[in-house]
């Protein structure tokens, strides 16, 4: 038996909107005191793992590990029909194949009962090993964002460069090019480097991971050469959506190039 509660069905639906245009479909593991996902993209570029604390929910309980295969974009579409100060439950028993999704408005006077399809995914287990990261850069989400959505203007992938002076975002297009300087001191920017660090990304990746500025004020980048960098977009301090996504690794005159596969 698995329940879980919360007071606005918003929060959840903010969690689902930030990963549905990356991972289609995923197994999302109910556990004793935590919801766990993680997936890995079509492609096998980048990986995303969401991890939700019991404590985010007004109520949760489950007895027993539940993995249950949910089409991300067929639930935010459920959960459409919900206002967002709407009250969300969640629900999943033994004598059930499918997940109940309830919507009740704060004073219980509109109900809404839904049935999502839950699919059987191959149970393919990887690991995300724990990483010394060279670089670690704390600031706020809607300055990452910008950044982002201004470079894809000018070329389809951007360099990121981590040194003392702070972290540079750089794009070279075929006319022009765009450097921005995010220095020490700026905005609550926190730096923390053990060394410098230069690594280049394709900016649809993080474009899409940009999708979840609205889970909070801030979001951290974990950098390292030759391993996956992360993106972290915590929840509260009741848990988080990570996206890791693998550097380009071919010549940056070559507008073919992609990330390497995780």
């Amino acid at each position: 038996m698995m329940e879980a509660k919360l007071i606005r069905t918003s929060m959840l639906k903010e969690v689902i909107d930030s990963v549905k245009n990356i991972i289609h479909v995923a197994s999302f593991e109910f556990r004793e005191n935590e919801i766990k996902m993680q997936a890995m993209t079509s492609d096998n570029l980048s990986v995303v793992e969401i991890s939700l604390q019991s404590s985010f929910f007004f109520f949760y309980r489950c007895d027993r590990l539940i993995k249950l295969g949910i089409y991300l974009a067929q639930f935010s579409h459920l959960m459409a029909c919900a206002k967002d100060d709407d009250i969300l439950i969640l629900k999943k028993d033994v004598h059930s194949e499918d997940l109940t999704v309830i919507f009740e408005s704060p004073n219980q006077d509109r109900k809404v009962d839904c049935e999502l399809l839950v699919v059987d995914l191959l149970d393919v287990a990887f690991q995300i090993p724990e990483t010394d990261y060279r670089c670690i850069i704390h600031m706020p989400t809607r300055e990452f964002r910008k950044i982002i959505t201004d470079l894809m203007e000018i070329d389809d992938h951007c360099t990121i460069r981590c040194a003392d002076e702070g972290i540079r975002f750089i794009a070279n297009g075929y006319f022009g090019s765009v450097s921005v300087l995010i220095g020490k001191n700026f905005n609550s920017v926190v730096i923390d480097m053990s060394e410098p660090v230069e690594l280049r990304f394709a900016l649809k990746y993080f474009h899409r991971m940009t999708e979840a500025s609205c889970l909070g004020p801030s979001m951290r980048i974990y950098l390292s050469h030759d391993i996956p960098s992360c993106l972290e977009y915590p929840i509260g301090s009741n848990g988080y959506i990570k996206y890791y996504l693998a550097p380009s690794v071919a010549d940056p005159q070559d507008d073919s190039c992609d990330s390497e596969d995780y």
